[in-house]
């Protein structure tokens, strides 16, 4: 058998765009593959990021969704109304925001350019080198 190279590219694309659609699951196989089959530490890291892409919209909503119930607990339909309408508009920007981040990182990682993700781009540079 001849060895392949794996193309890191395309499962950092997929993990991107599995992140954009939120799927966790599909996106931590891909950093699996990426971590343990490759030898890139570039795409490495930034299938570590994907992930975290991922976690962000579960994340937030999970948070708001508590925010949400207890608010829920205080006496007054319109107060209670308000807040949930609010959290509602918050989730879906966000999860609007990470769609929006994922597919353009997808693309980038296609092109095997360096994506750039906004707050966590570059945060996870120093893990895969070594001192």
């Amino acid at each position: 058998m001849q060895n392949k190279k794996i193309n890191t590219s395309i499962l950092l694309s997929v993990s991107f765009l599995a992140a954009a659609l939120g799927s966790t699951i599909v996106c931590a196989l891909c950093m699996a593959m990426i971590l343990f089959l490759c030898e890139d530490k570039t795409h490495a890291a930034q299938s570590v990021e994907a992930v975290v892409l991922s976690l962000v919209s579960s994340v937030v909503s999970r948070v708001i969704g508590v925010i949400t119930m207890m608010v829920g607990l205080i006496p007054g339909y319109i107060f209670s109304s308000i807040v949930g309408s609010i959290t509602g508009i918050i989730t879906s920007l966000v999860s609007l925001a990470v769609f929006v981040i994922g597919i353009m990182a997808a693309l980038k990682a296609l092109k095997n350019e360096k994506v750039n993700i906004p707050v966590i781009s570059g945060k996870f540079d120093g893990i895969f080198t070594e001192e």
